[in-house]
């Protein structure tokens, strides 16, 4: 399965220490593909942030 285009972007962006970056036009199991994707790689400790608990349960 191809990696999403600007997740390499993503990772970099943390590696250099950008403490918050927001992700925007996720939908459905887009966004649990993208953030396991993006999370299996991150050697630091991530905090993701969802605009309410419906989002947070999918």
């Amino acid at each position: 399965m191809k990696e999403p285009d600007n997740l390499p972007r993503l990772k970099n962006w943390i590696e250099e220490g950008v403490s918050a970056v927001r992700v925007t036009g996720l939908s459905g199991s887009a966004q649990s593909y993208y953030f396991a994707q993006f999370l299996a790689d991150i050697k630091s400790p991530s905090l993701i942030i969802l605009p309410d608990r419906k989002e947070a349960e999918r």
